[in-house]
């Protein structure tokens, strides 16, 4: 496990702001009151932990979500009589129940994702639907990337997948959870999730699709549009595991709705375009594109 922050994190930490922190607490006294309040028939209650990581890669930053390998987000336990347990041990004298509620989280951190307490940042807990969630700001890189995956926001809220259902619903009923703001105090749409492809054309006029996939790794290179010189991405209907994945940063970008197959065609007018970052297009096919010509606009995650 890396020793250091990465530089770029320390680069970033104060230029960006998770509009989240608003809206949590710190307070213990209120995770006490909503316990005493339960049904104490129940053994235990369940805590659960979201991971956070700002992703400084591209000109603007973003967020992405820790999931496991079943695609859930982490949780632990407790005892109803935790704090009575501990207060016993130590012969009933005066505790500090924050710090020893922070140790209980220290010890899932470091157990399940190998980071101590300088790698990451407890920023309070939030009370959704009489469950408790905790957010942790991850200050460097999860080294056990086969057992945990960052995801997007887009990709949690606005797609078809297997995600932990629990995070889906807090994110989209808690929008604060989902924006960064900076230091001029504008908040940064986030990215979206697309993934790159080649396109070509057949003989028949038909176009035909290859995306870049983990396997063979490569970077997207540009393809010659009826637009310019473009790197090509979109959302296929049928994707698997192997594509690799896109944050892309769309902007202002231009819409264009066409009746004809003509992203590979010819443009005498193509320098009108230049100014347009990204184009959004689609064709009489129903095939859409993301049409980029900033290489800092998107990055593989």
């Amino acid at each position: 496990m890396s020793t250091h922050l990465n530089p770029e994190t320390t680069k970033y930490m104060n230029k960006y702001f998770y509009m989240g922190e608003d809206d949590l607490s710190k307070d213990i006294d209120h995770i006490f009151s909503n316990m005493n309040s339960e049904n104490i028939l129940r053994k235990e209650k369940q805590f659960n932990i979201v991971c956070f990581k700002i992703n400084n890669s591209l000109h603007e930053s973003f967020l992405q979500f820790l999931l496991d390998d079943r695609e859930n987000l982490l949780n632990f336990k407790l005892e109803y009589n935790f704090f009575d347990k501990i207060k016993e041990t130590n012969d009933y004298k005066e505790i500090n129940v924050e710090k020893e509620f922070e140790n209980k989280i220290t010890n899932v951190i470091q157990e399940k994702i190998k980071l101590n307490k300088n790698h990451y940042d407890y920023k309070g807990f939030f009370n959704y639907q009489n469950e408790y969630y905790i957010f942790i700001h991850l200050l460097d890189e999860v080294d056990n990337s086969d057992t945990y995956k960052l995801v997007l926001t887009d990709e949690i809220c606005y797609h078809e997948n297997k995600f932990d259902q629990k995070l889906k619903n807090l994110l989209k009923n808690n929008e604060k959870f989902i924006y960064l703001k900076n230091n001029d105090n504008n908040i940064i749409e986030p990215p979206i999730l697309v993934y790159n492809c080649d396109i070509t054309k057949s003989d028949n006029n038909v176009l035909n699709e290859e995306f870049t996939n983990l396997k063979d790794f490569r970077e997207p290179t540009l393809n010659t549009t009826i637009y310019g010189d473009r790197y090509v991405f979109k959302n296929p209907l049928n994707v698997t595991d192997e594509y690799t994945k896109y944050a892309l940063f769309i902007g202002k970008a231009l819409y264009i709705f066409n009746n004809e197959n003509i992203i590979l065609d010819n443009n005498e007018n193509i320098d009108s375009y230049e100014n347009n970052n990204i184009i959004f297009v689609t064709d009489k096919n129903d095939n859409s594109y993301y049409l980029v010509n900033n290489i800092n606009s998107f990055v593989s995650i």
